[in-house]
């Protein structure tokens, strides 16, 4: 019996368009996020501007 319902959800065309838009929410999501570690680890650029001493 479970296995029919599943199979029934799975098949709905709502159901489709939900995980295809989850999935491309989570391709944007990790994009933006790895995209952030790259410029934080690999740019040359210094975090603190010049001058910037702590107190």
């Amino acid at each position: 019996m479970n296995g029919t319902i599943y199979q029934r959800i799975e098949d709905n065309a709502h159901f489709r368009e939900l995980v295809e838009k989850r999935q491309r929410f989570a391709t944007i999501l990790f994009d933006y996020y790895a995209g952030s570690l790259y410029r934080l680890y690999f740019t040359d650029r210094p975090s603190r501007p010049a001058g910037w001493a702590p107190r």
